[in-house]
Order: C-alpha cells, then sequence, then structure tokens
C-alpha cells in the first residue's frame, strides 16, 4: 500500500500541468534596477518582495540594536526606475508575498517540504519546536528580528539540496530561497557562493550562468519573473531581475 502511495504520488507531481522542468527554464538577461548602497539604507538585507502587479520591490533591512532585537526599515523600489522611498511599515502586499515566498512548503504542493537539519552544538539553537518556521505562520516563517540566535549550523534542505545554510546567526527561511508560481513544485534558491539555482520537483536542476554573489531571490506568483539582490562591492549591491521563460 505504502509503494502504491509513492508511486501515486510521483505520478500527480509528473502530471501536473502546473509542474515545470527547471532545467528547461530560458532565463533572460539581468536588468538593472537600481543601485543601492546599506551605508545610507543601514543594518542588513532582510526581506524582497514584488507587488502584484510586477510595478513595484519592496525591500527590508534589520539594523542591530542592543538588546537583541533589530531595528527594520521599510523601502519601496518603483521597478520601471526611480529613486528608493522610505515607508513607514512594511505593504500589505509585500507581507502576504513573503508570508507565501518563505514558507516552509511549496503553494499548491504541501508535502512539498523543506527541512530542518542542525549542526553542532544544534541543542542550543534557539529554534522553535516545530523546526526553523515555528507554529504561527505569519510570525514564526520570517521572525528575523526574534533575537534568537542559533549556535552551530542549520541547513534548510530540499530534496537532498542545501536552499539555506545558517552558520552561528539567526536562521531566515527565505533569505536565500523563493518558491515558484502555485503547484509548480519548483524553487529559486542560492548557494554559498551567490550562484542563483532553479530546482523542481522532479529534481532537475538549472544553475543560471553568469550569476554569482546573489541574495534574496524572489520570484514573481505567475512566475515570469525573478529578482534577486547581487553584490557589487562592500556595501553595494544592485536589484537586477530577469525574465523566466517556459
Amino acid at each position: 500500500m505504502m509503494s502504491l502511495l509513492c508511486l501515486l504520488t510521483v505520478a500527480v507531481f509528473a502530471q501536473s500541468p502546473a509542474a515545470l522542468d527547471a532545467s528547461s527554464l530560458r532565463i533572460g538577461p539581468p536588468t538593472t534596477v537600481i543601485e543601492l548602497d546599506l551605508g545610507k539604507l543601514k543594518g542588513e538585507f532582510r526581506r524582497l518582495a514584488w507587488s502584484s502587479d510586477k510595478t513595484q520591490a519592496y525591500l527590508q533591512t534589520a539594523e542591530a540594536q542592543s538588546g537583541g532585537s533589530d531595528k527594520l526599515h521599510h523601502y519601496v523600489v518603483p521597478l520601471a526606475g526611480g529613486a528608493v522611498k522610505a515607508v513607514d511599515a512594511e505593504p500589505e502586499w509585500a507581507r502576504e508575498y513573503w508570508v507565501v515566498k518563505s514558507y516552509k512548503s511549496a503553494p499548491g504542493v504541501e508535502m512539498l517540504t523543506i527541512e530542518v537539519k542542525t549542526g553542532r552544538d544544534s541543542a542550543k539553537a534557539a529554534v522553535p519546536a516545530d523546526g526553523v518556521y515555528g507554529t504561527d505562520v505569519r510570525v514564526g516563517l520570517s521572525n528575523a528580528n526574534s533575537g534568537n540566535v542559533a549556535v552551530g549550523a542549520i541547513r534548510l534542505e530540499l530534496l537532498g539540496e542545501t536552499v539555506g545554510e545558517f552558520v552561528d546567526t539567526k536562521p531566515i527561511p527565505g533569505l536565500t530561497f523563493s518558491w515558484g508560481p502555485e503547484s509548480s513544485g519548483a524553487i529559486v534558491y542560492t548557494d554559498r557562493d551567490g550562484r542563483l539555482i532553479f530546482l523542481d520537483r522532479n529534481k532537475h536542476k538549472q544553475v543560471v550562468a553568469g550569476v554569482k554573489d546573489a541574495l534574496l531571490p524572489a520570484w514573481t506568483t505567475d512566475g515570469a519573473r525573478v529578482a534577486y539582490l547581487k553584490k557589487t562591492g562592500r556595501k553595494q549591491y544592485a536589484l537586477v531581475w530577469s525574465d523566466v521563460i517556459r
């Protein structure tokens, strides 16, 4: 019975009309939206989100404060070009996008789930009982300013691939990966060298040529574009996006 269930699961994954083959995707040339200076924005990058109409991006930085909590800064960037605008809070559309982007399971494919693996001194790591994600989707998934610091190494793994790795630092789901469109069973992530990699439920992979030092990959919900931050200097980054063609 278990073998039959496994076969049926594989069949459903393979036959889903929304599924895609990561190895056959065509990734267009990168378009630079704007150059960013963390010396001016302050802190470290924590979030990158698309608006539903793909006209704006949201950026969040976190500035370490005494006492363990972080001071968050919020910015909106027009993707057609223009200056970064500071805003008082994270827009609702950005928050909703981030919940899906950083969730432990693929949207529409709940059984395709990221596993949490711990390394040395993992017993001391401040990780909730439910793993990095915790039990509250809206808070636990992306709780970058909780003050919890993991001691040792925490890896986020999907289908045997490491889609996130945090050594002696707070684990932040979504910092290194972004799920693909609904029911596609695909993900885009960055490895420790900042290479941009697409992976699908059938373990097909594609390493995007010419991309390194990338951070915060963000795939649009329709699957048509991917954005990320590319490190260009000590505190300098470029916000770029590329078309994703099936």
